[in-house]
């Protein structure tokens, strides 16, 4: 398996509803990739991993590996796979699952709430912007809910 490092663009961070410590946040990431490459993210917070629960589950999501890597992805860490991440085509994730996304919507193309990725309406900037759209503790967080980050990519 072979890593590379990508340099991101864009990031956006948006937290959008609050569920007691644990609020929607939602990272788009600019990357481009070609097909067969993966993105993944690696971070936490004060000195520590920073739980999260995956928001994404498409109806024929079992296709994709962002959603075989989602599942026992249960936090936001630099350690890469967690104990009990499900493998995709026998490969272990590199940390937690970002999704393809585009802003453009046409009828009959992907769409991430159906296929894993593809459309969203969350995406406004554009193509190849990269999501995690997860509920995450952001008492885990850095002061005022910051997280440190890194964006990591893998060919398989």
């Amino acid at each position: 398996m072979t890593f590379f490092s990508i340099a991101f663009l864009l990031l956006t961070l948006l937290v959008i509803f609050s569920d007691g410590a644990f609020q929607r946040t939602v990272v788009f990431i600019r990357v481009d990739t070609d097909l067969g490459e993966t993105v993944f993210l690696r971070g936490g917070g004060a000195n520590s991993a920073i739980p999260i629960r995956h928001r994404v589950f498409p109806v024929h999501g079992h296709i994709t590996g962002a959603s075989f890597w989602s599942k026992g992805d249960n936090n936001l860490d630099w350690n890469g796979a967690e104990f009990g991440q499900s493998l995709y085509q026998n490969t272990q994730a590199s940390g937690t699952p970002l999704i393809w996304t585009t802003s453009l919507h046409s009828p009959g193309n992907p769409t991430v709430a159906v296929d894993g990725f593809g459309y969203t309406p969350l995406n406004t900037f554009g193509s190849n912007f990269w999501m995690l759209d997860v509920d995450m503790d952001c008492s885990k967080t850095y002061r005022g809910g910051w997280f440190a980050m890194k964006v990591k990519g893998t060919l398989h």
